[in-house]
């Protein structure tokens, strides 16, 4: 390899082999590979003769004609026929390719490479060879796979922190993957009955890697629930229905022996929605009477909107949630308000989110289950509103000592810190400007805010001032506008006597005093 590696990959590496073995080689002429053969065609005192790039044989040939297909005579491939004179700057085949073995440490452990391969005819077309390029390394072992890359710039072999495919990253479109060769790697491994047959895409090498964490795939896909493994293998959802390091069926589906068996005779006899199980295993819980199929009706319709869905079960149960949902439903419709299972459940979750910040009982079903759930929430939103406004207030007020020092009047203008979060918003509803959503980052000292009064009005919003560390950020009047040369006079008067440090001349009065002390007693 020719570079210094870390232990970890020499160690990593023994699972491999020094070469590329004869099946390689064989899968990537006669497959990958197949349509790289080519017969070039060239005049010699008036007779055509051809070269084919398979066999690398001379023959004389008959009207072969430029991008015509022909077959070779001597080693009777198929070929594409090119003109030795025609310009071939870009004539380079090239692939990727997944190649699994055993590893040569461990017969229990299997391994993959994934490297390119390249023929390139635009230089001398009679001494063509196979490169070989290595990009990636895997192995596969129970509970512990890993993977190494090759660095393009330094060749180093470096440690990738999740085992993942490279297939859509390695820049060629054409991609292979051998599954004879997975066929053979597999044969007395514990890989040998993970199912991955049932899971043929790409290069495999995430379904590997998942299984070598998770065995109980074995057991999902034996009892038609493939969905699950495929959900896991492409992040798609899965509802926290499964137990993935579970050892056997019972803990993997999470629930009792007989209740296992109830899913899984559910599971042969009809088509459930994946959510189904989940919804089962709560209702479990709850010790409800729903049966499977109803259950399964309810994932079908609460699929979409689960998350919320199960935000509301940790307050109540699937059928009464589920009959809430359906009567505030009808209760929009009459107020005419069309409103859709996700709207009632998104309402609901806000709803039940206010009346925890207002310490309201929720274990109280008139709090939990309001009449008419719109007019509720829109109580709890001006509730909630005007706490916050008031815990707002009592912040700056605890603040009102440390902002006094900013009061300061003069030439007709008068500047102080804003009172509490009502004024800020109402400052911003008159000026038109957006200080009133500033109150939070005043009420907890992020910044200073201050209003600008004209000392006859001096309740009438003029100009608001923001200071961050003793310096003045931005000055703003009416809809954002800038200070007039009058205003801009004030408030330098006002940086100049409130924010500008004053030279300390006593200490200086007093240094000069101990100089002359020791100057006398010297």
């Amino acid at each position: 390899m020719g570079k210094k590696q870390s232990q970890e990959f020499l160690e990593f590496s023994q699972h491999f082999p020094s070469d590329y073995s004869p099946e390689i080689v064989d899968y990537v002429t006669n497959n990958v590979l197949l349509d790289s053969r080519y017969i070039f065609t060239r005049r010699a005192a008036g007779v055509q003769f051809g070269h084919c790039t398979h066999c690398k044989k001379n023959f004389p040939s008959v009207a072969l004609k430029h991008n015509d297909k022909a077959t070779c005579p001597i080693c009777e491939s198929y070929c594409t026929v090119k003109a030795s004179g025609k310009g071939r700057k870009y004539l380079i085949d090239r692939a990727y390719v997944v190649y699994y073995e055993k590893s040569v440490l461990d017969p229990q452990v299997i391994i993959a490479r994934g490297f390119s391969v390249q023929r390139d005819y635009s230089k001398d077309y009679l001494s063509v060879e196979t490169k070989y390029i290595p990009h990636v390394m895997y192995v596969f072992q129970m509970g512990n796979s890993q993977m190494f890359w090759q660095s393009f710039y330094n060749g180093a072999w470096r440690k990738e922190d999740k085992v993942k495919s490279i297939f859509s990253n390695s820049q060629h479109a054409n991609d292979w993957c051998s599954f004879t060769s997975i066929e053979k790697a597999v044969v007395g491994t514990p890989f040998q009955y993970s199912t991955w047959e049932q899971y043929r895409d790409t290069d495999m090498v995430n379904f590997f890697a998942l299984y070598s964490s998770y065995p109980c795939i074995e057991y999902l896909t034996k009892l038609k629930m493939r969905y699950f493994v495929t959900a896991k293998l492409y992040g798609a959802k899965t509802y926290g229905a499964i137990n993935w390091r579970g050892k056997g069926i019972d803990q993997v589906l999470k629930l009792n022996k007989q209740r296992s068996k109830e899913i899984i005779a559910s599971i042969s006899g009809t088509s459930l929605h994946p959510l189904t199980l989940r919804l089962f295993q709560i209702a479990c819980k709850e010790r409800s009477d729903l049966a499977i199929p109803e259950l399964n009706e309810l994932a079908v319709k609460y699929d979409e909107y689960f998350e919320e869905f199960k935000k509301m079960l940790k307050h109540t149960t699937i059928r009464r949630a589920h009959g809430y949902v359906n009567r505030q439903i009808e209760k929009e419709k009459k107020a005419k308000r069309p409103a859709r299972v996700r709207d009632i459940l998104i309402t609901w979750k806000d709803y039940v989110s206010d009346c925890g910040r207002l310490g309201m009982d929720l274990k109280n079903d008139s709090v939990l289950f309001p009449s008419n759930l719109h007019q509720a929430h829109q109580n709890t939103i001006k509730q909630v509103k005007i706490k916050e406004d008031e815990e707002l207030t009592r912040k700056i007020q605890l603040r009102r000592e440390t902002l006094a020092k900013y009061h300061f009047e003069s030439m007709g203008f008068v500047i102080r810190a804003a009172t509490d979060s009502k004024e800020l918003i109402e400052e911003g509803k008159k000026l038109q400007h957006c200080v009133g959503t500033y109150a939070d980052r005043y009420a907890d000292g992020r910044c200073d805010i201050l209003v600008i009064r004209q000392s006859e009005s001096r309740d009438t919003p003029f100009y608001t001032m923001e200071i961050q560390n003793g310096k003045i950020v931005q000055c703003r009047g009416l809809k954002n506008c800038g200070m007039t040369e009058e205003v801009e006079r004030f408030v330098e008067v006002f940086r100049e006597a409130r924010l500008e440090k004053k030279p300390k001349k006593q200490t200086r009065i007093e240094v000069t005093a101990i100089n002359q002390r020791q100057e006398v007693a010297v």
